[in-house]
């Protein structure tokens, strides 16, 4: 559970979630930053214990998986010296041995897996300003020990109407234009294919053995429902 403070914060540099198109404001844009790093670095330090409900029109994260198509899900097992996992089988119930799901045609999802946490954590923080910007509805998930939180969108319904080629095209145009100029070589389209191996929410984590736990959904006033 986000601490209530930490919440109000987020709430708070919300409503400063502007363009920044002039001189004078470069440097609030900076501190704006500054203080989402503050939160961001903290990512994967709090506990979740089950999934919660998030008192929303899209339901839960779970519900709404298995209700817009369903879902194949296994376990993933770090040796080390190898990577071992069981066969695909269809959600029915959550169970916590599961920690990987198959992507689903209507989701989209923003990571990155060739820099350090702290470059990695920059841009994946300019990604999230452009998408409140826009107004786009989205999650943010993070596991202690990843190289940088993971923005999932469950509701890009466009990409139903696509064939599968056309999903990866439609997916990279969209991240294109969130991502800061220079950086999209940084993202992992990897995650674009269809049915890609992806970790299950509130799961924990095959590498790292810690919680995949929500950090905040935009709008943030979901997250604030949920805490009230």
């Amino acid at each position: 559970m986000i601490p209530l403070q930490k919440a109000k914060q987020i709430l708070e540099m919300k409503k400063t979630a502007e363009v920044f198109d002039t001189i004078e404001q470069q440097e609030k844009r900076r501190n704006w930053l500054n203080k989402l790093n503050e939160i961001t670095l903290e990512f994967g330090s709090t506990k979740r214990e089950k999934i919660p409900g998030m008192n929303s029109k899209y339901g839960n994260f779970d519900e709404r998986l298995v209700y817009i198509s369903g879902f194949k899900v296994m376990e993933i097992y770090d040796l080390g010296d190898c990577i071992l996992k069981t066969n695909e089988e269809s959600y029915s119930f959550f169970n916590p041995k599961h920690n990987t799901r198959l992507k689903i045609n209507q989701e989209t999802c923003c990571e990155i897996d060739k820099l350090d946490k702290e470059k990695a954590l920059n841009i994946i923080n300019e990604v999230i300003l452009s998408l409140v910007r826009s107004k786009i509805h989205f999650a943010v998930f993070y596991a202690k020990g990843q190289r940088s939180p993971h923005i999932r969108i469950y509701d890009f319904d466009e990409l139903n109407d696509l064939n599968p080629k056309q999903r990866i095209k439609a997916q990279i145009l969209f991240w294109q234009r969130h991502v800061p100029f220079g950086c999209f070589q940084y993202i992992d389209t990897g995650m674009f294919v269809d049915e890609h191996p992806m970790q299950i929410e509130f799961s924990i984590h095959y590498r790292h053995k810690t919680p995949f736990n929500l950090v905040f959904e935009y709008p943030f006033q979901e997250v604030e429902n949920e805490i009230n």
